[in-house]
């Protein structure tokens, strides 16, 4: 487990620190001790994610000694009285961060803390004159729920059963029109499909799309040159589409939407669905409809094969 301590007081920063090692032995705990600092390792703090973050709401900006230019102008106005709310608002408006459950340690009344103060799971109070066991307990809480979750991912990982289509978004009238054109098997319960559209507001995208990787039995790609230049795809979602292929017999089926150059792209030693030589976007819409309805046909039985 990795708890972040927010902190600008030493010797409470240290108490906690000791209680919280001595709970939870194999922890790495680390302190920031104020707002300033906690902004500058932003970007850090959400490329790796401590599992619970355990947060004091009143912080001074910076150490007296440093030399910092002057605080920006939201701090100027409300003070170091509200510096972990402002923390808690930079946690929330990014999505790499904004379920890392938050423990608000501190002297105020909940009531306090005002209408700042977001009515979901995520967010957690605790006073600190209270017994430190209720904020062990919480913490216990939350790294229990979040043990759950992984669990639940890494069964449902297990499973390969649904159709994961992977597009650019500059090709987003091709995904509606193949939803579309699925649609009757979807409603029959022959299939599932998933693509970034099912994403829900304020969930992990990377965890989801992740999931929705290890959960694919087959793969349709809408290859096009957008498709083929975009660093997303390349980088996180055809590696282990392709490396399912090879090792879990995923099925990958693939759509020549545009003109594009195909051959110089991991994807050539799969069989198109259609032909690339006459993509969709070259067809009149009734022949694209008919090549939309052999291809879905293609995808219902990979979807039945064992």
């Amino acid at each position: 487990m990795r708890i972040l301590i927010v902190e600008d007081d030493y010797f409470q920063a240290e108490e906690l620190k000791h209680i919280l090692a001595e709970q939870f032995v194999a922890s790495v705990i680390e302190i920031i001790a104020t707002e300033s600092a906690f902004r500058g390792r932003f970007e850090e703090i959400a490329t790796t994610p401590p599992d619970v973050i355990v947060m004091d709401v009143m912080l001074r900006w910076a150490d007296p000694s440093s030399n910092l230019p002057p605080p920006p102008l939201d701090v100027e106005n409300e003070g170091y009285f509200r510096a972990g709310l402002r923390c808690r608002r930079l946690l929330a408006a990014d999505e790499r961060t904004r379920n890392i459950p938050v423990v608000l340690h501190t002297v105020l009344e909940r009531a306090d803390l005002g209408l700042e103060v977001p009515s979901d799971s995520h967010f957690l109070y605790a006073r600190k004159e209270a017994e430190s066991a209720h904020l062990i307990e919480l913490i216990n809480a939350t790294f229990h729920a979040r043990a759950v979750f992984s669990t639940r991912v890494s069964q449902d990982a297990g499973r390969r059963d649904q159709v994961f289509i992977s597009y650019s978004h500059k090709d987003k009238r091709w995904l509606l029109k193949l939803r579309d054109m699925l649609k009757p098997l979807v409603r029959l319960n022959a299939i599932t499909i998933w693509d970034d559209t099912c994403i829900r507001s304020g969930t992990r995208w990377r965890e989801e799309i992740s999931l929705a990787l290890r959960s694919a039995k087959v793969a349709v790609l809408l290859v096009s040159p957008g498709f083929l230049a975009s660093d997303f795809i390349a980088k996180y979602e055809l590696p282990p589409l392709l490396q399912a292929a090879s090792v879990d017999g995923l099925s990958v089926i693939w759509i020549a939407v545009s003109a594009c150059l195909y051959r110089e792209a991991d994807i050539e030693k799969y069989q198109a669905a259609n032909d690339p030589a006459r993509p969709l976007d070259t067809l009149r819409p009734s022949e694209a409809n008919r090549t939309l309805v052999r291809i879905c046909e293609q995808v219902k039985e990979a979807m039945l094969s064992q």
